[in-house]
């Protein structure tokens, strides 16, 4: 390489630190010591989750964006998708209506079948659930 003196070495540059001319790897900070309380940390319990098996399910027929939000991969996108489907198509009435959901696969609407109901019925304009 032009920008490598002669006979340098091409595994390692002591003085520059870099290894076949890439800088070393920063430290990773995902394997630093957990928080007190955090999951997985020593001594420490998991506390059950909102949307979790021990709250009560989400009735996804009349749920506003928040209560979507707190179900496991579902996020803001994927919420406002929700509403919108069931806006313009009208409730789910069943997993295989949630279906219609693009996003929403095999996986999804089995991870989400104990946390979910649906009554069948339309959501109130006045429940928050529509945009103005």
């Amino acid at each position: 390489r032009r920008d490598r003196p002669q006979g340098a070495s091409s595994l390692y540059d002591p003085r520059a630190g870099w290894i076949n001319g890439y800088p070393p790897p920063s430290a990773r900070i995902d394997l630093g010591p957990a928080a007190p309380g955090a999951p997985g940390a020593p001594g420490s319990r998991r506390a059950p989750t909102v949307g979790g098996p021990d709250s009560l399910p989400i009735d996804l027929d009349v749920a506003t964006a928040e209560e979507l939000d707190r179900l496991p991969r579902i996020g803001p996108g994927t919420a406002a998708r929700i509403l919108a489907n069931r806006d313009s198509f009208g409730p789910f009435r069943s997993l295989a209506g949630l279906g219609r959901v693009r996003g929403m696969g095999p996986a999804t609407l089995r991870r989400l079948a104990p946390r979910v109901t649906f009554s069948g019925r339309a959501a109130s304009i006045t429940a928050g659930n529509r945009r103005p």
